[in-house]
């Protein structure tokens, strides 16, 4: 295992040259067994900026009660995937890979205004006849106490429809809360995490990956959620995102024997589903 150490979080716009030419190189979904790079990356210490975390708050509905929601962190670690699909020997494109899945895992309240470390490195790979599944692993420690664990999960498919296949039921839940999905949260997101994938950002974005028109961000998406629910002091949040969530739609939350169901009221599917512990 080797390690690369960053003194501070590098920025995420600085892996976007190597992303746009990974578009257009031979990298491709193979049938041989896939091997990932043995190495951890660590941002030693991580001092959340005050006024970020404010406007991560707002725009997530997180209240600022001195804490910092574990899912901060989950949204910083995919500057740090970037870097490792970029800068390490990764075998599929970046641009090919759909958010599959995330798990956020709270071990104890984090506390705002002081320094953290935060390790990422590569988790399972998992081949099937649909596609490949890639998982990255991210840990938050306050000195050595753990205090987060965080499990990123990209798939590729082997056909660009295989993703948006997924069968979804639609149970009768009580509605817990209801609002509309606009262009402006979606930006205002993108500022403060740097993700600027252009399939949030503008229709024509998304129509060129193959939606029908510009999409939320699942990590913006999965804290909204959190951000509404009475979450306990230590939590297991899984999420999975089978559907695709247009701007513009409207949204309903249900809660159905701990298990979240997101409903896009527009196509009445599941979105994400996730199970509190």
């Amino acid at each position: 295992m080797k390690y690369r150490h960053f003194k501070k979080m590098p920025k995420a716009y600085l892996t976007y040259p190597a992303i746009l030419k990974g578009a257009f190189s031979s990298k491709k979904l193979i049938t041989k067994t896939l091997t990932l790079p043995q190495v951890t990356y660590v941002v030693a210490e991580h001092l959340v900026s005050p006024k970020r975390l404010v406007q991560y708050n707002q725009v997530c509905g997180f209240k600022n009660n001195g804490y910092i929601p574990a899912i901060y962190f989950a949204m910083q670690a995919q500057t740090l995937h970037m870097y490792m699909m970029t800068q390490e020997d990764f075998p599929l494109a970046v641009l090919s890979l759909v958010h599959e899945k995330n798990q956020v895992i709270q071990y104890q309240k984090i506390i705002a205004n002081q320094s953290y470390k935060i390790t990422c490195q590569f988790g399972e790979v998992i081949q099937t006849k649909e596609g490949v599944s890639v998982e990255f692993i991210s840990k938050v420690y306050d000195k050595e106490a753990l205090m987060a664990k965080i499990k990123s999960t990209y798939f590729q498919a082997c056909s660009k429809n295989l993703s948006n296949q997924r069968q979804c039921l639609t149970p009768e839940l009580e509605i817990q809360a209801q609002w509309r999905v606009v262009q402006s949260t979606t930006r205002r997101y993108a500022c403060i995490s740097g993700d600027f994938n252009v399939v949030h950002l503008h229709d024509w974005g998304a129509k060129f990956f193959g939606l029908d028109r510009a999409i939320a961000h699942g990590m913006w998406t999965q804290a909204n959620i959190m951000a509404r629910l009475n979450l306990p002091e230590q939590y297991d949040f899984n999420v999975s995102f089978l559907h695709p969530l247009y701007l513009g739609s409207d949204v309903a939350l249900s809660l159905c024997d701990q298990n979240i169901k997101l409903l896009d009221q527009h196509t009445d599917l599941i979105y994400v589903s996730g199970c509190l512990k």
